[in-house]
């Protein structure tokens, strides 16, 4: 089971519109259960599920209706695909649901703590561990209702799953980090901590992790990590994203954001110091994170949400037709129209032989010559969300 506090539950959502700084969570009461450990959002609902087995449906995130009573067995693990939702947790229970509210019962082989639950690639596969210390393990199942264990390398505890970039990722107790193609065979990857990782999700052609002691890894490939951290002692455990803007939340009713994954603001929710979010969800213009405050009925909170960031405009290399008097030239710009005529004078420069260059542009560099043309090369002075820098290459015949 998830490091966690039992208390009631505590959802915030919001909705697009301001930029991330600038969030402000409004709390109000409605969500129908007394807990909650994860959401997530399919087929036009948001689904909650509980640590007393509690679940809880919505449309809209404000107004929830319990679909399912308490039976003291905790749901932690959730997730939609294939036109279903899946839930997972302790005694190795599986409930699936079309629609949310009926919910049937599958085996899963395990009586261990089922914590995360992820669908790709045509695949349902499930982690989790034991609470007796015997390791994790990896289910998976083709949406049969048949489960089968899978060899996990002998990872310790596992606390989540999901799916990107064609391959599985799973995140646990001591940093520990596995990958799969196909959910059947997993291998480690070096996660660059040591610390537990309690969150994991795949958005804006990134694996991001969350976990103890502010920790935060991204990897575009579910094999080469970086290690960030957010300056707090305490356990984050949801992540999401919306609007350019990376979400996560955590211990004292916490959220924190970032626009490049370097430098993380606060974005308090207005919740109880001693609430705990454990899960978030960025769906139907809304942005949900779901916990536990300290005592009373579950909550929701409101604001709006990040707005994405404008695109930069395209760097392009392109010959220009011969114009007042001057004869052919070359220019490197920005198109403010896609594929049009309208370019930045600000980021242009112009060449009539590719050697000498005018203009406040970049200027490209010649990579190579030879009988099939010659090559250049230019780098944008802009640099991109992950701090790179994008090249461009145009080839001019002979």
């Amino acid at each position: 089971m998830i490091p966690a506090r039992t208390a009631a539950a505590l959802i915030a959502s919001s909705c697009w519109g301001a930029p991330a700084a600038d969030l402000t969570w409004q709390l109000e009461t409605g969500a129908a259960l007394d807990s909650a450990f994860e959401v997530a959002w399919g087929d036009g609902t948001f689904v909650l599920v509980s640590e007393t087995g509690e679940i809880a449906r919505s449309a809209d995130a404000e107004t929830w209706s319990l679909v399912r009573d308490a039976d003291d067995i905790a749901l932690q693990g959730l997730a939609f695909g294939d036109g279903r939702f899946v839930a997972g947790g302790g005694n190795g229970s599986i409930l699936t649901s079309a629609d949310g509210i009926a919910w049937a019962p599958e085996a899963s082989g395990t009586t261990d703590y089922i914590n995360g639950v992820a669908y790709g690639g045509g695949l349902w596969v499930a982690v989790g561990g034991s609470t007796a210390g015997a390791g994790g393990f990896v289910l998976t199942s083709d949406g049969d209702g048949v489960w089968t264990a899978r060899d996990d390398g002998g990872a310790p505890f596992l606390a989540k799953v999901a799916y990107g970039a064609g391959r599985f990722v799973a995140v646990g107790q001591q940093g520990t980090l596995i990958t799969s193609t196909d959910g059947v065979d997993w291998v480690a990857a070096d996660s660059k901590t040591g610390f537990y990782l309690t969150g994991l999700t795949y958005a804006d052609g990134w694996f991001v992790g969350v976990g103890q002691r502010g920790t935060v890894i991204r990897s575009r490939d579910g094999l080469t990590w970086q290690r960030g951290n957010i300056p707090v002692g305490a356990w984050l455990y949801g992540v999401t994203f919306a609007g350019g803007t990376w979400i996560v939340a955590g211990d004292s009713g916490a959220t924190f954001v970032s626009t490049d994954f370097a430098t993380w603001t606060a974005a308090p929710t207005g919740a109880d110091g001693e609430a705990i979010f454990y899960a978030a969800v960025a769906a139907a213009g809304q942005v949900v994170v779901v916990g536990s405050p300290s005592g009373g009925e579950a909550v929701v909170a409101r604001t709006e949400a990040p707005v994405p960031p404008p695109a930069a405009p395209p760097l392009s290399i392109r010959r220009v037709p011969p114009e007042g008097g001057l004869g052919e030239r070359v220019a490197v710009g920005y198109l403010l129209e896609p594929g049009g005529p309208i370019w930045s004078a600000v980021n242009l420069s112009f060449s009539e032989d590719l050697a000498t260059w005018s203009g406040l542009g970049v200027a490209p560099q010649l990579v190579s010559s030879g009988a099939d043309g010659d090559f250049y090369e230019a780098v944008d002075p802009l640099p991109v969300a992950d701090g790179s820098l994008r090249s461009y290459r145009a080839e001019f015949l002979p």
